[in-house]
């Protein structure tokens, strides 16, 4: 083996070792990105539900206020 030939084979290790490293980071952001996701859905439905709840409330005294006439 040439001295050449081992610095070359080393910095393809190391190129393929990084490229290992790259991937998993970029699953790790994807994961986390999908989690953020979620958690904003999340949100989002409790805070519509939460509206629609408190609609529906007013609504309904409306229509007791309107029914009593």
């Amino acid at each position: 083996m040439q001295i050449g030939d081992k610095y070359g084979t080393q910095r393809v290790q190391k190129c393929q070792q990084g490229l290992i490293v790259a991937k998993q980071l970029k699953e790790g952001f994807r994961l986390a990105n999908d989690n953020n996701k979620k958690i904003k859905d999340e949100a989002i439905a409790r805070a519509v539900d939460e509206q629609y709840l408190v609609n529906r409330q007013e609504i309904d005294e409306i229509y007791l206020k309107v029914s009593d006439r």
